[in-house]
């Protein structure tokens, strides 16, 4: 099983021998091409990259190493892994409880670990509200500075920053230290890890927003917060797949491989910015994965469209605002793309 990387390699961080900022070629990296067929492969912002093995067992990249260290966690095994900026979420596979930790303090300054606190915990750290509730976890998500939790009984709960009502509801205060219920009908929450605007599905499978817009990226014509939960109206009689949230911009798939986007010039795959949602001209596409100011686009063909910022997105054939063909043949139907987090990299896994 090969990973191989393309993006930011501050201090490493990706597993390669390579010193270089950035990697513009696609390439292999040793540490993480063990044969292991990962799960899920995250990292936060200029940090540590979290793998998750078939077997629920974690394990890190420390930021400044090149060797792939195990997570001891008792016996306890997870299922899934999400990140923000700097922090980590994991759900175990009994789905009854959720561990949050960081390794940096800009990871749990706001509050976004869940503990009462603002103090740093470097080890996946049980938050005992959710144990106590007693209700299966359906979800787990990271923005930037913030977590969300979904429940079984499509409760939101939050917890983080919440400066312009990044967890979807108004308050002076910019820290909220505990989890609290936001949403009481959520059938799904879209946050890519990077951004302070987040989406939501309701169980009616109608598109709300609510945080910063200070780009347009809600596509409501204007640049003013959501402040509590909005209904995007554009999408009305829509079925969506997938909603990536860039740092600057969103961008909406549809179920039947129309894509669209609104925001920031360049990260919404057009030259100019956009306060509404446009149509992105991409053929055929089935899924979308996101970075920090990137889209990468994968076509019922597999093949791989990229779209975004050059000076973060760094690949070697990107133009701001232009969308490309990134000129790369899987060998074969089994592979994986992971781009989750507050990333400017991407892995692709292969055999």
């Amino acid at each position: 099983m090969s990973v191989k990387i393309f993006g930011l390699n501050d201090g490493y961080g990706l597993g390669v021998s390579t010193t270089e900022g950035w990697i513009n070629e696609l390439t292999v990296s040793e540490a993480l091409s063990n044969g292991t067929e990962y799960l899920k492969i995250i990292r936060g912002y200029e940090t540590s990259t979290v793998a998750l093995s078939p077997e629920g067992e974690l394990f890190v990249l420390m930021y400044d190493e090149t060797v792939l260290e195990p997570i001891e966690k008792e016996e306890e095994k997870f299922v899934d892994i999400s990140c923000g900026f700097n922090h980590f979420l994991a759900v175990n596979k009994e789905q009854n409880k959720v561990y949050s930790w960081c390794y940096d303090q800009t990871g749990c300054q706001f509050g976004q670990l869940g503990h009462n606190n603002t103090d740093k915990v470097d080890q996946p750290t049980e938050i005992t509200f959710f144990t106590k509730l007693g209700i299966k976890i359906k979800q787990i998500c990271c923005s930037a500075y913030s977590s969300f939790v979904l429940l079984e009984n499509n409760d939101l709960y939050a917890f983080g920053f919440n400066l312009h009502s990044d967890l979807g509801f108004s308050d002076k205060k910019s820290k909220q230290l505990l989890p609290i219920k936001v949403i009481s009908n959520c059938q799904k929450v879209f946050n890519s890890g990077f951004s302070r605007h987040s989406f939501y599905l309701d169980t009616q499978n109608k598109l709300w927003g609510f945080g910063f817009n200070g780009n347009g990226q809600f596509g409501t014509g204007n640049l003013k917060h959501l402040t509590i939960p909005t209904q995007i109206g554009f999408f009305d009689q829509k079925e969506i797949s997938n909603v990536l949230t860039n740092t600057c911009s969103s961008v909406v798939l549809l179920k039947n491989g129309n894509l669209f986007s609104a925001g920031f010039a360049g990260t919404n795959g057009f030259s100019t910015a956009s306060e509404v949602f446009q149509q992105i001209e991409i053929p055929k596409i089935k899924k979308i994965y996101g970075g920090y100011y990137y889209t990468i686009c994968l076509s019922t063909e597999n093949e791989l469209y990229a779209f975004g910022y050059s000076d973060s997105y760094y690949y070697k054939y990107q133009q701001n605002g232009v969308v490309i063909k990134i000129p790369f043949t899987f060998k074969n139907k089994n592979f994986k793309i992971f781009c989750g987090g507050a990333t400017v990299s991407c892995f692709i896994v292969e055999n």
